[in-house]
């Protein structure tokens, strides 16, 4: 159960982690956007101001030449004029809608990202803080170093069960044996499997299996005997 806790939250820290750093991304991105859209905000208001400067002389300029009795040449200049004070209000008036709007949806934008963001790094925080709970209690450094220990632990256990077995029936065998030469009054039979196992790493081998061949021998007669 723990395993596939840890499976898991190493599996969000991932997602989470690729997660935040695309919200920062995406955060920092719409920053930049704003700062933009703020600059050219003040562009458009300082060329609102310099337009106005401009149509005023143009407006004052105008007014000379109809004080100066020029009327028949002041006509085609004023409808220029205002034809394009319209236009260029028009433009202005469009474009700082537009500016305003999308300023404030970058706002919106940016509140959601740092939502977003507050809430995955506090997920985010939670599987960190478990996973260093459960390398430190475990001591390993992965979910995956965890499986290879359980593994190991587990051909360890079944190495262990097999050697106890095995030595089990070794002193069964043995105490089946020396039962069996009991019960034949056999009681000069010196050497066991146990003696005989002790022997095997004398450095005289031959002499030791040729003692061993005798003594079986001598029983083998005896219990013959015995029949």
């Amino acid at each position: 159960y723990v395993l596939s806790q840890m499976e898991d939250s190493e599996r969000n820290r991932k997602i989470l982690r690729r997660d935040i750093n695309l919200l920062q991304g995406e955060k920092s991105q719409l920053e930049y956007d704003y700062e933009q859209m703020q600059n050219a905000s003040d562009f458009v208001h300082k060329l609102s101001i310099f337009l106005t400067v401009f149509f005023a002389i143009s407006a004052v300029g105008l007014m000379i030449m109809v004080f100066s009795n020029n009327r028949g040449q002041v006509f085609m200049p004023a409808a220029i004029l205002c034809v394009l004070l319209i236009v260029i209000v028009a433009f202005i008036y469009v474009f700082r809608q537009k500016i305003s709007y999308e300023l404030k949806l970058n706002l919106v934008k940016q509140q959601k990202c740092v939502e977003l963001i507050n809430k995955k790094n506090v997920v985010f925080a939670y599987h960190i803080n478990f996973l260093k709970f459960v390398y430190k209690k475990y001591n390993v450094r992965s979910a995956e170093r965890l499986k290879k220990n359980l593994r190991d632990f587990s051909d360890y256990k079944n190495v262990t069960h097999r050697y106890d077995s095995i030595r089990s029936a070794m002193y069964q065998t043995e105490y089946e044996i020396e039962n069996f030469l009991r019960e034949k009054n056999i009681s000069n039979a010196m050497i066991t499997i146990e003696k005989f196992a002790k022997t095997v790493d004398v450095d005289d081998k031959r002499k030791v299996y040729n003692d061993y061949a005798t003594e079986k021998r001598r029983l083998e007669k005896r219990l013959e005997d015995l029949d």
